[in-house]
């Protein structure tokens, strides 16, 4: 149980001029102020995707300048949930916890669910489209993942990081 740093609650997903179509959920670093900005500048911005929203998962550093840095982003843009776990990679399973409980209590009536790294990049204009299409050819489906499935695909493992672990 981890407690809230930073929350923008209810305002992200809660709109009286439009619906939540996708949400997208981000897991970002501390550091990365520059991939932020650029994911709100290109892909998920709401000036050609209205009705999508984004957030961006974090957990907390060490590095007060940095905790300070990401509440100074925050106020600007509120767009980021903090919890108090350190960021690391030992420690996404935390931040994914973390995204799914979020969105279950803040945003549980967005149509999708997108969950991307902050190091890449979404056409968003392919994904609405193949959505809709789904949408008009399957309607009122519910409980459904969409993902790539790899099958018969080998388990790879860094032998030193077992060896460690």
């Amino acid at each position: 149980d981890f407690s809230y740093i930073i929350n923008p609650g209810y305002s992200v997903c809660n709109t009286s001029d439009t619906s939540v179509y996708i949400l997208v959920y981000v897991h970002s670093g501390p550091t990365n102020y520059q991939r932020r900005i650029v994911i709100r500048e290109t892909w998920a911005t709401q000036t050609l995707f209205p009705d999508i929203r984004l957030v961006f998962m974090i957990g907390k550093s060490v590095d007060k300048n940095i905790m300070k840095a990401i509440e100074y982003e925050n106020e600007i843009y509120q767009d980021i949930v903090q919890e108090d776990f350190i960021d690391s990679y030992k420690n996404l399973t935390y931040k994914g916890i973390m995204a799914l409980k979020w969105i279950s209590i803040y945003c549980s009536k967005t149509k999708y669910i997108l969950k991307v790294d902050d190091d890449i990049v979404v056409n968003m204009f392919t994904l609405i489209n193949h959505l809709k299409f789904l949408d008009k050819h399957v309607p009122n489906r519910q409980n459904t993942i969409l993902c790539l499935l790899w099958t018969a695909m080998i388990v790879m493992r860094d032998r030193l990081d077992l060896i460690i672990n």
